[in-house]
Parts: C-alpha cells; structure tokens; sequence
C-alpha cells in the first residue's frame, strides 16, 4: 500500500472516528414554537418543555434566562427548533450542537434590560398587578 493511500486510510479512519464520538451528543429537538431545558434524567440527557407557543429563540433564551433567575443557577443549557441556548451570568448563547461554535443571542446592554425586568417581574411573583388582567399597563423599572 503505498503512501498516499495509507494516508487516505487514515484520515477516512479519523473522520469516521470522530462523526461516531459526536453521536452520544444529544441533538436539540426540533418541535416548533417550544422552548426546552436540558437536564440529566438517570445519568442521561433529557429534554423538558418549558413553554410553548415560544415564536423566536430570543424568546425562549429570555424565559430560559428567567428559569435561571428563579432558581439562582449560575449556568443552565435548552433548546429551541433545533439550537441549543447556553445562559451563563456573562452571556447568552446558541449553537446548533452541544459542543459546536456558539453565537450571541443578547448583546450586553439587551440582557442588562431584560434581566432587569425579569429581576422585577420575580420579586413578588404573586402581585396581582404584575401578572393580573392589567398586566400589559404595569410598566417594568426604567433604565438607570
């Protein structure tokens, strides 16, 4: 066998090595309009909804953000229509592979705001005016 073929072995060797090591990574689920939460269920991956009727990522990375708010975590990782969101205290996230290439969603100064309002919104969840038939006129604290 000569060199060049040997190398070709090789690398076909390596790629199949590597596309076999990717298949344990779980890929997001693709049902539309929902927003899921990764978490381990018997050592394993598994995804739990966490609100439907979700229309865009940015949405469901705020109410994933909010998850985190609520239960003071400092990292948590979902899914939306196929992408991974990964929320962090330093940012928020996506990707369309556990472990590939991430992309911002929120620039710095939109996950300030939207924190901010998430922040107001779990101080007293249980406030009628916040989440009351008038909810839609209660007006988030301004931007300092």
């Amino acid at each position: 066998m000569g060199f060049g073929l040997r190398l070709a072995a090789l690398c076909a060797l390596t790629a199949l090595a590597a596309l076999s090591a990717c298949s344990d990574s779980p890929e997001a689920p693709i049902e539309a309009g929902v927003c899921w939460r990764l978490v381990q269920h018997a050592g394993k991956p598994s995804f739990r909804p966490v609100s439907t009727g979700v229309r865009n990522l940015e949405t469901c990375a705020a109410h994933l953000d909010a998850v985190a708010l609520r239960e003071k975590t400092s990292t948590l990782t979902g899914a939306y229509q196929g992408q991974f969101i990964f929320i962090t205290p330093e940012m928020v996230q996506s990707s369309l592979h556990l472990d590939g290439a991430r992309y911002r969603v929120f620039d710095a100064d939109t996950r300030a705001k939207i924190d901010r309002y998430l922040k107001w919104m779990l101080e007293d969840e249980t406030h009628p005016s916040k989440f009351g038939p008038n909810a839609s006129s209660v007006a988030p604290p301004s931007s300092p």
